[in-house]
């Protein structure tokens, strides 16, 4: 599987944030693949995710960026101690308003908050929903956007290109995700999703999202 070819989703947040000599703070890192891309241009850069696995995965894959754990609901860092503060899919995954709030309290006066969420809608989101419905979080994360004590500079709709070679490269990315087996079950439902789609080679299929960049007042 080949994620974003075009390199759309680190152009599209550098078209809304500067991140020149900046200190950069990334909650819910994961596996560090959205850290790598943004690590490079800022001044300092941490990353942090509750799962030890995932950041263990980080740690190996990108042995030069400073990966901790820890919580977006409870952040371990003074107050404003970041120009930057990154939420790459992950808001949804925790209390939306209080994980917003304490990005509030550690960023710098006029500093900012840039947000990509998941949207309900599109190809790789009927799939994910196969194997983990979670529309209520995410509408629950973009409502907390909207009434967070900070103000929306900009929010935009885009979306990320996903290549596999056929349907078991997608078997095998989403069994992989989700640390399961094989399930025949699944696969019929997965295949049901793509329909006529399945027999592309190779297979394009794309997930929907959305930016916000938060500004906290000077």
């Amino acid at each position: 599987m080949i994620l974003d070819p075009q390199g759309i989703e680190l152009v599209t947040i550098c078209r809304h944030v500067d991140f020149t000599e900046k200190d950069v703070l990334e909650v819910g890192c994961g596996d560090g693949r959205v850290s790598a891309m943004i690590a490079p241009l800022v001044r300092t850069f941490i990353g942090i995710d509750p799962e030890l696995k995932k950041l263990e995965k980080a740690k190996g894959n990108y042995t030069d960026i400073d990966f901790k754990q820890g919580t977006g609901e409870s952040l371990g860092f003074t107050d404003s101690s970041f120009d930057i503060v990154l939420f790459t899919f992950s808001l949804h995954h925790q209390d939306s308003s209080l994980a917003l709030a304490e990005a509030r309290r550690v960023l710098r006066p006029g500093g900012s908050v840039l947000i990509i969420e998941p949207v309900i809608e599109g190809d790789m989101h009927s799939l994910f929903n196969i194997f983990n419905q979670e529309d209520e979080d995410i509408i629950a994360a973009q409502k907390a956007v909207g009434r967070c004590a900070m103000e929306i500079e900009t929010e935009e709709a885009f979306n990320i290109e996903y290549l596999f070679d056929g349907p078991d490269d997608i078997y095998d990315y989403f069994f992989d995700i989700y640390e399961m087996a094989r399930n025949t079950d699944y696969m019929a439902r997965i295949n049901k999703v793509l329909g006529a789609k399945i027999d592309d080679i190779p297979l394009h299929l794309h997930e929907a999202v959305k930016l916000w960049v938060l500004e906290k007042p000077q």
